[in-house]
Protein backbone atom coordinates (compact mmCIF):
# COMPACT_ATOMS: atom_id res chain seq x y z
CA UNK A 1 0.00 0.00 0.00
CA UNK A 2 1.12 3.71 -1.31
CA UNK A 3 1.47 5.78 1.58
CA UNK A 4 0.06 9.45 1.38
CA UNK A 5 3.02 12.11 1.62
CA UNK A 6 2.65 14.45 4.80
CA UNK A 7 4.92 16.64 3.26
CA UNK A 8 2.01 19.43 2.94
CA UNK A 9 0.49 18.61 6.76
CA UNK A 10 0.82 21.84 8.98
CA UNK A 11 -0.09 21.60 12.25
CA UNK A 12 0.21 25.15 14.44
CA UNK A 13 -0.15 25.40 18.30
CA UNK A 14 -2.95 28.71 17.51
CA UNK A 15 -4.80 26.12 14.98
CA UNK A 16 -7.79 25.74 17.90
CA UNK A 17 -7.34 29.64 18.65
CA UNK A 18 -8.12 30.69 14.93
CA UNK A 19 -11.08 27.99 14.02
CA UNK A 20 -12.94 28.97 17.09
CA UNK A 21 -12.38 32.87 17.01
CA UNK A 22 -13.82 31.91 13.37
CA UNK A 23 -16.84 30.81 15.32
CA UNK A 24 -17.58 32.95 17.01
CA UNK A 25 -17.48 36.02 14.90
CA UNK A 26 -19.66 34.47 12.42
CA UNK A 27 -16.55 34.81 9.99
CA UNK A 28 -17.91 32.00 7.68
CA UNK A 29 -18.37 34.11 4.68
CA UNK A 30 -16.51 34.09 1.51
CA UNK A 31 -15.80 37.94 1.99
CA UNK A 32 -14.57 37.63 5.59
CA UNK A 33 -11.40 39.34 6.33
CA UNK A 34 -9.85 36.08 7.50
CA UNK A 35 -10.23 34.33 3.67
CA UNK A 36 -8.00 36.81 2.48
CA UNK A 37 -5.24 36.02 5.39
CA UNK A 38 -5.73 32.10 4.47
CA UNK A 39 -5.01 32.94 0.96
CA UNK A 40 -1.92 34.95 1.29
CA UNK A 41 -0.73 32.74 3.43
CA UNK A 42 -1.36 29.62 1.33
CA UNK A 43 0.16 31.66 -1.70
CA UNK A 44 3.09 32.27 0.21
CA UNK A 45 3.83 29.31 2.01
CA UNK A 46 3.04 27.54 -2.07
CA UNK A 47 5.36 30.50 -3.60
CA UNK A 48 2.66 31.09 -5.92
CA UNK A 49 1.29 34.53 -7.46
CA UNK A 50 -2.55 33.73 -6.18
CA UNK A 51 -4.73 31.31 -4.30
CA UNK A 52 -8.18 30.94 -3.96
CA UNK A 53 -10.04 29.86 -1.62
CA UNK A 54 -13.13 27.54 -2.49
CA UNK A 55 -16.01 25.75 -0.71
CA UNK A 56 -14.97 22.29 -1.99
CA UNK A 57 -13.42 20.35 -4.97
CA UNK A 58 -16.40 20.77 -7.52
CA UNK A 59 -16.01 24.22 -6.94
CA UNK A 60 -12.33 24.15 -7.33
CA UNK A 61 -12.80 22.53 -11.09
Amino acid sequence: MKKISDKYLHHSVRDEEMILSILRDGQLSGTADIIGIYENTLSSYFGAKHAIAVSSGSTAI
